[in-house]
């Protein structure tokens, strides 16, 4: 699903007198009925009156997280949050970056909602979005998440963080590995990366004779072109390959700093068929082998609807 924006349309984020180029992504969850990301490319402006949470604010690292009132947890998940960039330092080596990272933590969704009714009108309804904005006379890129209190906070805030250390880190990076990974590292580390919700689903997809496509995914560019099975295959290859592939954690840190995914053989898929020609065989038998016993409590299940 796309966000019809009108060419030079006119967007209000709070009052930062920022105007070029804003990329918004917003997560929900794949197991709901509609894709998890919304991709556009705005002006943003001086807007109107900033209703954003301002009461209070804890520097995290690299995070500055904004919020109008502490709650019980709170500290629990700070300190996930405070730890997922050295989690993507090990897992990954994604180089640590001192761009800093502003959360906003709105107390409930009524006043979430309100504000990004006002800031930016027809804009789908997420319990979470990442913004990237281009600030004017070249003076760099202000990251921003925004979200709501939830039970599922804590994962939406690492998942959309995780897209922000990527950008961060690479700039614009392909959109099956940018979901791929943000729902890799989405659950607590305890996870190591299993969802068991995604599990469960793709091997029903597979029994069911879908089969993974990964040179398809690489061709997607579109959020709209990727539905529920794409999001989960996108994990299940991300899963392969930093757990079951024998240096599959080399080649996803080549193909992030790679600039060239959508170049003739130079895209994740090729490079896989010059090691082993039945790749895809090899990770539907991997993943169908995985099972979940040994962390049972530990992996949240399928979440219920809940924009």
């Amino acid at each position: 699903m796309s966000i019809p924006i009108p060419k030079g349309a006119i967007f209000c984020l709070g009052c930062l007198p920022l105007v070029g180029l804003l990329s918004i992504s917003g997560c929900i969850s794949p197991n709901k009925g509609s894709v998890p990301n919304q991709i556009a490319v705005i002006r943003s402006c001086i807007g109107a009156k900033d209703n954003l949470p301002s009461v209070m604010r804890r520097r995290l690292g690299q995070f500055l997280i904004y919020v109008d009132e502490d709650q019980p947890g709170d500290q629990k998940v700070f300190d996930s949050l405070e730890a997922l960039p050295l989690e993507l330092a090990r897992e990954l080596s994604v180089a640590p970056s001192q761009k800093m990272v502003k959360v906003f933590i709105f107390s409930d969704k009524e006043s979430f909602r309100e504000h990004l009714e006002n800031s930016f009108p027809g804009l789908p309804q997420r319990r979470a979005y990442f913004f990237a904005k281009k600030r004017a006379a070249g003076l760099g890129e202000e990251m921003q998440i925004l979200t709501m209190r939830s039970e599922r906070m804590e994962q939406d805030l690492r998942h959309e963080l995780t897209h922000a250390l990527l950008h961060g880190a690479y700039g614009n990076v392909p959109l099956w590995i940018d979901e791929g990974i943000a729902e890799y590292f989405e659950n607590e580390p305890s996870c190591l990366g299993l969802n068991r919700a995604h599990l469960e689903d793709i091997q029903r997809d597979w029994v069911g004779g879908r089969q993974p496509n990964l040179g398809r995914l690489e061709s997607l560019s579109q959020v709209g072109q990727m539905g529920r099975e794409e999001y989960r295959e996108s994990w299940a290859w991300v899963y392969w390959l930093m757990r079951l592939h024998p240096g599959g954690k080399d080649l996803i840190n080549s193909y992030l700093v790679d600039k060239n995914h959508q170049a003739k053989n130079s895209g994740l898929a090729q490079k896989l068929l010059a090691i082993q020609g039945d790749y895809d065989w090899e990770m539907m038998e991997a993943i169908s082998r995985v099972g979940v016993s040994e962390h049972l409590g530990k992996i949240p299940g399928k979440i219920s609807q809940n924009p």
